[in-house]
């Protein structure tokens, strides 16, 4: 696709971007996203809006809540930007965030969206529970060293990579022993071992059983063709097919995230501007460590003040 045709990407971030207050703005001020949110707790049958506000972070780290929470401000960003007249050209989502790009490209429809991320909450909170795994994110060490430790430690224990996020950003996901010892290994490293704060081991097999119950709502669901681009997590390609959407949304939930090579294909796509439309700054942040998007404008939308940082374009809006 040529510069002319696709500038605009949007981009929604997925687990690890909460914070309690999240949306703060944008829920006081735009009742559509009001809206959606309640939709969200009455799906999820627990008061959402009060679990953001108030917290405690670890109820909203939870992901039976976080999922729903998170998306209901994702999607209500999303509407902003529609209903503000801001273009978008090719839609991308992390992980969990996946689901409100599909929204945003006209893929599901709202309901769909949300009872889907409701009950991928539900099961993988449900399996999570069972487990005693976590998620470490490794910082500028080198792949061939991190695959390496990995394989080693795989041998006794199930542990994996979950996200390539960028040249010098990989998430591992799997049993806490596993990477604790992977953790040990890579200390005398130079670079970084941080553990997440998330509730489980996220694209993991160890959610396999998640994963095969989640096929039956995601064939519940209605898909259609995009009206944009959606570059997909799981080959970081990106495709208007509904078909193809579906095929590889049925895999997403145990398969890593190639979100580097989502953004070099953003990069190939002839993008100009990133908005990351939701709450954080973390997809901000990794688009930094792709040299290619340096000349990028990259902001965050998370409310309506959040629009002011928006430059004017010449764009008409797609959706």
């Amino acid at each position: 696709m040529s510069d002319n045709a696709q500038t605009t990407a949007w981009l929604f971030p997925g687990q690890g971007s909460q914070v309690v207050g999240m949306g703060r703005d944008l829920l006081a001020s735009y009742a559509p996203a009001r809206e959606v949110l309640a939709v969200a707790s009455e799906m999820a049958g627990v008061d959402l809006d009060r679990i953001i506000a108030r917290g405690p972070d670890a109820l909203l780290t939870r992901t039976d809540n976080l999922q729903p929470a998170l998306t209901a401000i994702n999607l209500g960003c999303c509407l902003l930007l529609k209903e503000s007249g801001i273009p978008v050209h090719v839609v991308a989502g992390h992980s969990l965030g996946e689901f409100s790009a599909l929204y945003a490209a006209g893929v599901l429809n709202l309901d769909d969206v949300l009872r889907l991320v409701v009950t991928r909450a539900r099961l993988m909170h449900e399996v999570s529970s069972t487990l005693d795994g976590g998620m470490l994110a490794i910082k500028g060490i080198a792949d061939d060293v991190i695959k390496a430790v990995v394989a080693q430690v795989a041998v006794s224990h199930v542990v994996g990579i979950a996200n390539y996020n960028t040249a010098t950003q990989t998430v591992l996901s799997g049993e806490r022993d596993g990477l604790a010892q992977i953790a040990s290994t890579l200390e005398g490293q130079d670079g970084q071992v941080i553990p997440l704060n998330v509730s489980g081991p996220w694209h993991s097999p160890l959610l396999a059983s998640a994963a095969e119950r989640f096929v039956e709502a995601l064939r519940g669901a209605q898909f259609h063709d995009a009206s944009v681009p959606v570059i997909l997590n799981v080959t970081g390609a990106a495709t208007k097919n509904a078909a193809e959407i579906r095929e590889k949304m049925e895999i997403q939930l145990c398969s890593p995230v190639q979100w580097k090579t989502v953004q070099y294909t953003l990069v190939d796509s002839g993008v100009k501007r990133i908005i990351e439309v939701g709450p954080g700054k973390v997809l901000r942040g990794l688009s930094r460590g792709i040299p290619e998007l340096a000349g990028c404008e990259v902001v965050n939308v998370d409310g309506p003040r959040s629009l002011r940082f928006l430059s004017a374009s010449p764009d008409k809006a797609v959706v």
